[in-house]
């Protein structure tokens, strides 16, 4: 992640003011007071986290990077009209299912899996980056959702600032029924430029294999990745069952559990 400072909108208040200093100390970040000055002249730096009355947004060199739930909203609207979501039907997630989401991003995905597994169930979202955490985080409380359904799917995700990693070694043996993976493609699609800011900022490692041994250990049920459709990420992590549209770009393999066992 690149270093980037905090400020507030050019319409100052007390509390958009506290809440950028808050934030500062929390990730340890400089804030400088906008003064109703542009971002160009408070600051040479391209990477600036801006609080305003609405949402957060992170201005960077590619764009602004900001909360919004992308596809989760469609894919469950299409979930609640009987359709299927692949991403779904890779995890076998059920009602009352636990989850992982370790590489959450904007948490597109955790949204649909907190919505299929319920009050019952349980979500968490790892994400390593803290400034995407935070957004994200803090986006899935403040976002307008459009009905009550919603704002309770956001809610109730647990989101948690650390390497994926590091989280999945203190768990116990078969302690989530689902550990997902959705790392930064390898080779970008062309038509997600929405996600061109992301890449400035995420975490572009590769997969360590680490993660896969440590998710199958903990997994009750299965460990799944989401890749660009060729992508011999697959095979190297040892993925061998895949599900995806004919037409679509990406899809998930999985690791079943009771197969491994």
């Amino acid at each position: 992640m690149k270093d980037f400072i905090i400020t507030t909108s050019q319409s100052l208040t007390p509390d958009l003011e506290n809440t950028a200093l808050k934030l500062s100390e929390e990730l340890n970040v400089p804030y400088i007071n906008r003064n109703k000055k542009s971002l160009t002249q408070i600051t040479n730096n391209p990477f600036v986290l801006v609080v305003t009355r609405q949402k957060l947004i992170l201005k960077t060199p590619s764009g602004d990077f900001f909360f919004h739930p992308n596809m989760a909203q469609l894919r469950i609207k299409n979930l609640r009209e009987g359709k299927k979501d692949f991403m779904v039907e890779a995890a076998a997630l059920k009602k009352g299912d636990s989850f992982i989401d370790c590489t959450l991003g904007l948490g597109s995905d955790a949204l649909v899996a907190s919505y299929v597994t319920g009050r019952e169930g349980e979500v968490v979202g790892i994400e390593s980056i803290p400034v995407i955490a935070l957004l994200t985080e803090m986006g899935f409380l403040q976002y307008p959702w459009p009905n009550e359904r919603m704002r309770i799917t956001a809610k109730h995700i647990k989101v948690m600032r650390m390497n994926h990693l590091e989280f999945l070694r203190t768990l116990p043996d078969r302690s989530f029924d689902v550990v997902y993976f959705d790392p930064m493609f390898r080779i970008p699609i062309s038509t997600s430029k929405g996600i061109s800011p992301l890449r400035e900022i995420c975490d572009a490692n590769p997969m360590n294999f680490e993660a896969i041994i440590e998710a199958k250990r903990i997994a009750r049920k299965r460990v799944v990745l989401k890749e660009t459709r060729y992508s011999p990420e697959f095979e190297r992590l040892g993925f061998d069952h895949f599900i995806g549209g004919t037409y679509s770009d990406f899809g998930y393999g999985y690791i079943s559990i009771k197969e491994e066992i």
